[in-house]
């Protein structure tokens, strides 16, 4: 089904095309239904805007409060069960999106300035884009999946930084909701200094490669997987198999 997809021009100019399933549309109820899409998606970047204003906080960075703003406001949003994207790729959203948000366009063909905070952007030398970078994964998704917990919870389970995100989310058996909140739980029964070097870019891959070598995704315990506990289960397990010293190593002693 149809998308309308901006783009700049050669002249510089604000410019559309509705594609239909890869191909340029060309029945009217197709441009009908692009611009229906893409009114909906003014609205939930409006909205993932508002939510990135208002949630500004000093102690969390503002990529990962843009990335979880964007997450929320789609998820709300409902925009992916749209009528224009049945069947479509479901990566076809993501790549309307990523058009979107770089030219900053609006379904009317005029500019939006606000929208700027929210565009994916080089990050750890490459591009996170709808292409999804290195890490297989898209960006957009990735931010709606960031936002199945709220801000402070996410920003809590994950130190505030996205490239702990992308550490959990491209380790799939980690990936359920269930684990997050156990990881958050267990980093809040910590000291807080402790949690804080947990969640630094250096502690946190390494308690990632602990929980996928506990639960990996091939192998004689692949059906063990983690939505198979409950949350106190899987902090319990945690607890268990995650050696603070080890992982913390030259970092400040933990307890």
């Amino acid at each position: 089904m149809p998308g309308k997809v901006w783009r700049i021009t050669a002249d510089g100019v604000v410019a559309s095309d509705v594609l239909n399933r890869g191909s340029p549309a060309w029945r009217p109820e197709s441009f009908t239904l692009a611009d229906q899409l893409d009114k909906r998606l003014d609205v939930a970047l409006d909205e993932a805007t508002r939510l990135f204003n208002s949630l500004s906080h000093p102690d969390i960075p503002e990529r990962f409060t843009a990335a979880w703003a964007i997450g929320k406001a789609l998820r709300d949003s409902d925009i992916r069960n749209h009528s224009a994207l049945q069947y479509e790729d479901p990566k076809f959203i993501w790549r309307l999106l990523f058009d979107k948000a770089l030219v900053s366009a609006r379904s009317d063909g005029t500019l939006e300035a606000g929208w700027k905070d929210l565009r994916p952007d080089l990050q750890y030398g490459r591009m996170t884009n709808r292409r999804g970078g290195q890490k297989g994964d898209d960006y957009w998704s990735m931010c709606v999946w960031l936002a199945e917990q709220d801000h402070a919870e996410a920003a809590h389970t994950f130190g505030g930084l996205i490239r702990n995100v992308w550490q959990m989310i491209e380790r799939p058996t980690l990936r359920f909701l269930v684990m997050k909140k156990a990881l958050s739980s267990w980093l809040n029964d910590l000291p807080e200094d402790v949690a804080d070097q947990i969640t630094s870019t250096k502690a946190f891959p390494e308690l990632m490669k602990k929980l996928r070598s506990r639960w990996p995704a091939r192998g004689k315990r692949q059906a063990l997987q983690p939505v198979h506990y409950s949350q106190e289960e899987l902090k319990e397990e945690i607890d268990r198999i995650v050696d603070l010293k080890e992982l913390l190593g030259d970092m400040v002693t933990a307890p």
